[in-house]
């Protein structure tokens, strides 16, 4: 509770555009929201165009997301509600997940509610391929070297396309895949 990261935003496909920030913060551990049996971390993320609470467990070797809330720029009005059963992974660093060329699927069910269209929640199975490109790859961001593990997410479903690198004891440092974020600043207590 109170771990905070800070990251650059750039739209590589249009260079012109000012870079945005965006602050995630661990604000609590308590129950999610509707399963009062699952207790997970609840993350503030302020972005540009609102504010995002995601409840995300850290299982010892993996961190998994079960929920998300999308709010307004204010903070103020709900706009949105995604779960994700059994979970959505965010970072497997199980031992046969973190070595080079390792490579799994994950399969999820994620409901999406939409509060301000109205109408019933909707719920899409998802498939991510996964695989290692490298472990304890060198990475500069803003000027600070790192040893990274750099992870290639494939949304089979939606077609996604990102790359990924989280450095042990500080976090995710860098995300490429339509936009990029870039780690500016970090605080764990």
């Amino acid at each position: 509770i109170g771990a905070s990261w800070t990251y650059r935003i750039t739209d590589p496909a249009n260079p012109g555009n000012p870079a945005e920030l965006k602050t995630s913060t661990v604000e609590a551990f308590e129950a999610v929201p509707d399963d009062p049996g699952q207790m997970a971390f609840r993350v503030r993320t302020e972005k540009t165009n609102g504010v995002t609470l995601s409840w995300q467990q850290d299982l010892g070797d993996r961190v998994v997301r079960l929920r998300e809330e999308v709010y307004d720029l204010a903070g103020a009005t709900l706009e949105a509600i995604e779960t994700y059963a059994p979970s959505k992974l965010r970072l497997d660093e199980s031992a046969a997940h973190i070595a080079s060329g390792a490579a799994w699927t994950v399969t999820y069910d994620e409901t999406d509610t939409d509060l301000i269209a109205g109408g019933g929640p909707t719920t899409l199975s998802k498939n991510e391929d996964w695989t290692v490109v490298g472990v304890d790859v060198p990475v500069t961001v803003d000027a600070v070297a790192y040893s990274a593990l750099e992870l290639h997410r494939v949304g089979t479903t939606t077609g996604s396309d990102k790359l990924y690198w989280f450095a042990r004891g500080v976090g995710k440092i860098k995300e490429t895949g339509g936009q990029t974020e870039e780690l500016t600043d970090y605080t764990l207590p």
